[in-house]
């Protein structure tokens, strides 16, 4: 029978603090040994999921899904792990930490693992919180004004003041151009978008700006698959709603 061993694995790319340079983030890589039968869940350090793989693999593993676990967001780190509600690392608590080692900066920043469970929700989130998927808005290629019909429109009047929303902001894979002044990269540009509909939820319908969150993935999470054209692919150009009661 073929032993599968859900457990936490550390990989670790070069020396110091990576993840306080803020262009490395912390990925989550299901590998197998072919040898041994043995599967498990390697987290690492890299610029991107390909980065992740390739990291991986270098080290004799076969490797399955990756999946991106933290994102830049301002001055902060935003861990996202599964349908767990997001949560911010300040990059001034990070470069606190300096004097780890990157295995147990990751620890710091995942928690510890649990065999056969999920990483633990930090206390100040009850275990039953689940968001509430509410809508997506859209935006054009580049665009950072979001696109909105009348019945879209009637749905953001219909939000309840008193719940608290968080804003994921999407783009599609197309590099940004460097000569921009706008935005960076697609993480800068997916935060400014979920910035935007920030901006009209408090100034037109009434939202308190203390009862939204917003994160920028960048084009890490594609409702769609990319269409390899200049014009990119309208539905990751985007911003999905959800809603958490506040306690």
């Amino acid at each position: 029978m073929q032993l599968l061993i859900t457990a936490l694995a550390l990989l670790i790319i070069g020396g110091g603090s990576v993840f306080a340079q803020q262009e490395r983030f912390i990925f989550s890589v299901e590998a197998k040994n072919n040898v041994s039968r043995v599967s498990t869940v390697i987290h690492v350090f890299a610029r991107d999921a390909e980065e992740a793989r390739a990291q991986v693999e270098l080290n004799g593993w076969q490797v399955g899904l990756v999946k991106q676990l933290t994102f830049r967001h301002g001055d902060s780190y935003i861990v996202h792990i599964d349908n767990e509600p997001p949560r911010a690392v300040p990059m001034e608590k990070v470069n606190e930490a300096g004097g780890l080692s990157d295995e147990e900066l990751i620890l710091s920043i995942l928690g510890p693992p649990k065999e056969d469970a999920p990483l633990p929700l930090p206390a100040e989130e009850g275990a039953d919180d689940k968001l509430t998927y509410i809508m997506t808005i859209y935006f054009s290629f580049g665009g950072l004004q979001p696109q909105i019909d009348e019945l879209e429109q009637n749905k953001l009047a219909s939000l309840e003041p008193s719940s608290y929303y968080y804003l994921f902001g999407h783009t599609d894979n197309v590099n940004i151009n460097p000569l921009t002044t706008v935005y960076t990269d697609n993480f800068d540009l997916s935060f400014k978008r979920a910035e935007a509909v920030k901006k009209i939820l408090t100034n037109e319908y009434n939202i308190a700006p203390e009862n939204i969150s917003t994160v920028g993935f960048g084009s890490t999470q594609p409702a769609a698959e990319n269409r390899r054209s200049k014009s990119g692919t309208l539905e990751n150009r985007r911003v999905e709603i959800f809603s958490k009661r506040n306690p």
